[in-house]
């Protein structure tokens, strides 16, 4: 558009200078014209003024002059041409302005119209962000909980199947136990460990209300897994105790009792860690034989110890 306006104004001035008017004649072309024979004459005496004649103004007309009266309507008609010229072209100019401002009005008025426009889409698009996110996060934790609630129930489960003494415990050897375990679960345990402690407790006293370990005897399961339904055995565990004559009188009168506990830990399948307790209490099997690796066993306990036997 701006090229086009430029053309026309380029086309108007030059239209301009191609319609010069004729040039005037000038005071320096006229040839003086002679006086009239007349004028030699002595003039009257001038009595304007005076008492007869007074002071008169007399005016008298131009003489028709036919050259400067086609000259006067030369100008005026191309005064006139040229004024018609330049109100037509100021008038199309203003047009054109007009039509500018119009198109630039209606330029602003799409751009805030597209600018709206992409804001609200800008706002919905984030809008559906956030729902997908939220979806996304709702579906997350639908999975973390069916999977937790599938891994509760289907999760491995260890228990004490045996528990067996390999020694006897009169004399100076320390007290050997051999330890034995079943997972019972859905599916395989990993890192297996655990301890074992033994206690003689009086026959009018119970076991300590907190089980204690010295840390030091930790047994490591040489399997990497333990997969479900498979047996798994411990042997020759020991926390280094000897049993002194008294102990070993004590227990064999039925006056103390020879106590065996412990626990043992391993992960599930999302490397939760998981325990199993255990306790059982050393019982002839022949009444009055001495207690040995041939004679006596560990048992359970007659009322559950729920500080010493639990799963978790």
């Amino acid at each position: 558009m701006p090229w086009f306006i430029a053309l026309l104004l380029t086309l108007s001035i030059g239209f301009s200078y191609s319609q010069n008017p004729t040039p005037r004649e000038g005071k320096i072309g006229q040839e003086p014209k002679a006086r009239p024979e007349s004028s030699k004459q002595p003039a009257p005496a001038d009595k304007r003024g005076t008492q007869h004649a007074p002071l008169v103004i007399e005016g008298f007309p131009a003489k028709d002059d036919p050259n400067r009266t086609k000259r006067e309507q030369d100008e005026r008609d191309h005064k006139a041409f040229y004024e018609r010229w330049l109100t037509i072209w100021t008038g199309v100019l203003a047009g054109f302005t007009l039509l500018l401002v119009g198109v630039g009005a209606w330029q602003v008025f799409l751009f805030r119209s597209q600018l709206r426009l992409m804001r609200d889409a800008v706002d919905d698009g984030k809008k559906t962000a956030e729902a997908a996110l939220e979806s996304a996060e709702m579906g997350r934790v639908a999975a973390q909980t069916s999977r937790d609630e599938f891994i509760a129930t289907h999760r491995p489960r260890i228990r004490v199947k045996h528990l067996w003494i390999e020694s006897d415990i009169l004399g100076s050897d320390e007290i050997k136990i051999s330890l034995v375990v079943v997972n019972h679960g859905d599916t395989s345990a990993r890192h297996i460990q655990g301890e074992i402690s033994t206690a003689v407790v009086r026959s009018d006293s119970q076991l300590p209300p907190k089980p204690f370990f010295s840390g030091e005897m930790v047994f490591t399961a040489d399997v990497g897994e333990l997969p479900s339904g498979i047996t798994l055995e411990f042997p020759h565990l020991t926390d280094h105790r000897i049993l002194s004559t008294g102990d070993w009188t004590s227990v064999r009168m039925g006056t103390a009792f020879l106590y065996c506990y412990g626990y043992v830990d391993y992960l599930d399948a999302v490397g939760r860690l998981r325990r199993t307790t255990f306790c059982r209490v050393l019982r002839p099997t022949v009444s009055g034989a001495a207690l040995s690796a041939k004679n006596a066993r560990f048992s359970r306990l007659d009322i559950e110890d729920e500080d010493y036997e639990y799963q978790d």
